[in-house]
């Protein structure tokens, strides 16, 4: 069914594209879509300008989720955290890739013991490869941003040995 709906959205955004130009003044990104280059294109803010207000609104909150916070696995630095996958990622999981699709984004909440939301980690695939660099990494706790950026020092680090740098087991739980 999501490979039905993902052709879908591809043939009405092919449908709906204005060959003659972009007559409303601005581009949009749509991790189904591609960018005026024919590239892949984003649908997740990307530097903390426009991320942190896009992450307080919780624009993310409508993609699959993992079920409820929970002690965060393995040696993650995080805490308490909470997981949140794009329909991209969620189809590259699905299709089986072990490089994820560009458009691919998780936002992972991050709590206190006391259960309060205190931030937000998030990746989102901004380039072909598997390598750091192909993602744009963000980390937001306590109201201090951490990293911002794409090869991110402190979270490549950890994220090495996932899935093309994703370490939240899928599907979801």
């Amino acid at each position: 069914m999501l490979h039905r709906t993902l052709a879908f959205t591809l043939l009405l955004t092919a449908a709906c594209t204005d060959p003659g130009g972009d007559e409303g003044g601005g581009s949009t990104s749509d991790a189904t879509g591609a960018d005026e280059s024919g590239d892949a294109a984003v649908d997740v803010p990307t530097g903390q300008a426009e991320l942190s207000p896009w992450l307080m609104d919780e624009s993310y909150a409508g993609w699959a989720a993992e079920s409820a916070p929970h002690e965060a696995t393995g040696t993650s630095p995080h805490g308490m955290v909470r997981t949140f996958f794009n329909d991209a990622l969620v189809a590259s999981f699905e299709a089986g890739n072990t490089e994820h699709t560009v458009g691919s984004a998780s936002v992972k909440e991050l709590y206190d013991a006391a259960g309060m939301r205190t931030g937000w980690a998030v990746m989102v695939k901004t380039a072909a490869g598997t390598d750091a660099e192909s993602w744009y990494w963000y980390l937001e706790s306590n109201g201090s941003v951490n990293a911002d950026g794409n090869g991110a020092g402190p979270c490549e680090g950890c994220h090495g040995p996932g899935v093309d740098r994703v370490l939240t087991a899928y599907p979801l739980q």
